[in-house]
């Protein structure tokens, strides 16, 4: 008998719902993202540029910024000041588990 493997949980206040997101990166667009990080010219003006080419990505990120779970007492308007806040590990980590995710959906939908 096979054990079934764990699926992946996030918190659904976290992540975007919906296949329905007109606006949520593919795979391969948060792949190509997730390479702006490894750039050792790394400029977080233009990584917020290109994240605000998906409206709701960028909306991810702010709320994940401005959750109490981070303690800022002020809240961030700018993803590029957000993104600058997270800073490059968590950043990776993000797009790791956003990328899982937006995998794991392709794959349902066959």
């Amino acid at each position: 008998m096979a054990v079934p493997q764990p699926t992946l949980r996030l918190h659904p206040a976290s992540v975007p719902q919906g296949p329905h997101l007109k606006k949520w990166p593919k795979p391969t667009e948060l792949q190509s993202l997730q390479r702006l990080l490894f750039d050792s010219k790394l400029d977080f003006a233009h990584l917020s540029e290109q994240i605000e080419q998906f409206p709701e990505l960028a909306e991810y990120f702010l709320k994940r910024i401005n959750s109490v779970h981070l303690g800022y007492t002020r809240r961030i308007h700018s993803l590029r000041h957000a993104l600058v806040l997270m800073g490059t590990k968590s950043l990776e980590a993000e797009f790791e588990t956003l990328l899982r995710q937006s995998e794991h959906v392709t794959a349902a939908r066959g």
